[in-house]
């Protein structure tokens, strides 16, 4: 403002010297005030203006189409589980989310069949479950019991709650993304990457219910990360163990010929190694290794019918084992992921995720 002034002084002085005013009438002091302050005042309006044009509005999709397009999706991250920890598995959290229920494929609930996840009652089949982009389908290579249920309790068991960064969950049909057994949505669980100072933990939880009649439960698990060879190599390796009491004979009588669910305890133990060797800062090969036993801590019925059953075998503990080789890469070209043990279909192919804290994992056509 100041510098305006002066200049405007100035001007005011040039014109009294050369007699401007006395020569030529059409200009006058104040003309010419008039005309250097207009001057002056030019520029401003017209930056503002300028800045008023320059707005700009990108429309990607009408509100409509992206409202069908976009499933509904949501994350559960790492603070979330450590402020409300699960009592068995991931299904105690993921259960909680909306259209996610904890169901089997009958109402009966043997062998803890009740933990598989369903999401909007299209069946747990209908369910895809994903640690770190990769289909699991552990449940689909578990045989069937003699009621005609698998004898799993779904493939939330194998990551501890503690190892877990987040937890995506998209309700609704997401096959063509994911590839089949994705009709009723997707669970993605995502888990902590290897670290490159050496860590480790253990840790230890307890449910005492406030009835003693009803099932207490213990969970320990442990991790260790660290390098092997600075950052190009490094390593991760945890374990779960998880143990429930059945509940008392007496508070779960068989209704319609079938018992409750909750009336066996049941008993996971579970490990995962993960070896990742950084060979470009854009290619990451991992190798993983992880094994799973699933079983009842305890039979709450008659003795004679528990020889029987063990004679039989139909209380037989399950285990699974997973070996997964993999490519990682920030790009967006196909990587081949090669799986053997719980999967039957053993080659899988994934892509760059289309959205944030999303993989893809497409089942690839089996090899005849």
């Amino acid at each position: 403002m100041i510098i305006v002034i002066i200049n405007i002084l100035d001007l005011i002085l040039h014109c009294f010297e050369k007699d401007i005013y006395m020569r030529s009438p059409q200009y006058s002091v104040p003309t010419t005030l008039a005309l250097v302050i207009s001057s002056l005042l030019a520029p401003n309006a017209f930056a503002e203006e300028s800045e008023q044009d320059t707005e700009t509005m990108i429309v990607r999709s009408t509100a409509e189409e992206a409202l069908k397009q976009q499933p509904g999706v949501s994350i559960i991250t790492a603070e979330d589980i450590a402020k409300q920890p699960p009592v068995n598995d991931l299904s105690d959290i993921i259960r909680k989310m909306p259209g996610v229920n904890l169901t089997g494929n009958s109402a009966s609930g043997s062998r803890g069949n009740n933990r598989q996840i369903d999401i909007r009652g299209m069946g747990p089949e209908n369910t895809l479950i994903l640690i770190d982009g990769v289909p699991v389908t552990s449940r689909n290579a578990v045989r069937y019991s003699w009621r005609g249920e698998r004898d799993t309790r779904g493939d939330s068991n194998w990551v501890p709650a503690e190892m877990v960064e987040r937890i995506e969950v998209l309700r609704g049909p997401a096959a063509a993304r994911y590839g089949s057994g994705a009709a009723g949505g997707v669970v993605n669980i995502i888990t902590k990457r290897p670290t490159n100072t050496w860590h480790g933990s253990l840790s230890f939880f307890t449910n005492q219910p406030e009835n003693n009649k009803e099932g207490t439960t213990n969970r320990a698990n442990f991790n260790l990360s660290g390098p092997l060879a600075g950052e190009a190599l490094t390593m991760r390796l945890y374990g779960n163990i998880n143990k429930t009491e059945p509940d008392a004979w007496d508070i779960n009588h068989a209704q319609n010929g079938s018992y409750a669910a909750g009336r066996e305890g049941v008993r996971n133990k579970d490990i995962n190694a993960l070896l990742s060797w950084k060979m470009t800062p854009q290619q990451i090969l991992d190798f993983s290794y992880a094994y799973s036993r699933q079983g009842i801590s305890m039979l709450v019925i008659p003795s004679t019918a528990t020889a029987i059953l063990a004679r039989t075998g139909w209380w037989t503990p399950c285990t699974a084992t997973k070996l997964i080789a993999s490519i990682a890469s920030p790009g967006d070209s196909p990587t081949t992921v090669y799986g053997i043990g719980a999967s039957p279909k053993p080659v899988f192919t994934t892509r760059k995720p289309t959205i944030p804290a999303c993989r893809k994992a497409l089942p690839a056509e089996s090899k005849a």
